[in-house]
């Protein structure tokens, strides 16, 4: 009796590490893909979310490609989801996306300057960000 107590808790003892962390730290995320900084042949990605852009602003080089993706539907107080219309509205006349809930819309940025857009919906003043290409 005593040997298979000592031999349980020998056991128990093993596997406890094995559930926590791994001890090991976190991957390094790859070079460029943030919201900020990245380079020609990565992307970019802005949350269209509820009444906003995040992040609202990015800096990239020229090439980069930067992906708008829609999680603009939310809960509602009965259990149910709610879904705001939004679009990607550029001031330069270039591509944008129109009024949507969900999927994404990229686009290409080959030459520097600032580009500004605005969702249609809501307005300038409520809903606006921008990319600046260096």
């Amino acid at each position: 009796m005593r040997s298979f107590r000592a031999l349980s808790i020998l056991l128990i003892g093993l596997a406890v590490p094995a559930c926590g962390s791994s001890g090991g730290t976190e991957p390094t995320p790859p070079a460029g893909g943030g919201p900020t900084g990245g380079g020609p042949g990565t992307g970019v990605t802005v949350t269209v979310s509820n009444n906003d852009y995040s992040p609202d602003q990015v800096s990239v080089a020229r090439g980069t490609t930067v992906t708008w993706r829609w999680d603009s539907c939310s809960g509602d107080p009965y259990g149910g989801q709610v879904c705001a219309f939004h679009s990607v509205t550029f001031d330069d006349g270039g591509p944008s996306a129109a009024a949507q809930n969900d999927g994404s819309f990229s686009r290409a940025f080959n030459n520097a300057g600032t580009f500004t857009y605005y969702c249609t919906s809501h307005g300038r003043s409520a809903m606006s960000g921008s990319v600046v290409v260096q």
